[in-house]
């Protein structure tokens, strides 16, 4: 598994060390960056020189808020868990 956090910077050098990853270790490649950055990710880069990361699945587009939201979520059930002792503490 290899994760680029990118917020600012180049967005097609972001996408070339994922890309650097997958064709030496196989690994699955997360992106999380703002939904303008995974767009223009999409129209640009996906469909152009780096398309066989999406062609492949080997590459997955997170926005920032929906990441934010599942570590809410998950610390909510984690804390429920934890309360109603389904898990150890």
């Amino acid at each position: 598994m290899c994760i680029e956090v990118h917020i600012k910077g180049n967005l097609g050098d972001a996408l070339l060390r994922l890309k650097h990853a997958h064709d030496r270790w196989e690994s699955q490649l997360f992106l999380i960056s703002t939904e303008d950055q995974l767009n223009e990710a999409k129209t640009k880069f996906l469909i152009g020189a780096l398309h066989e990361l999406a062609e492949t699945g080997a590459l997955t587009l997170l926005k920032i808020d929906d990441l934010k939201e599942f570590h809410n979520f998950k610390s909510q059930y984690e804390w429920l868990e934890k309360r109603l002792g389904l898990r150890p503490r």
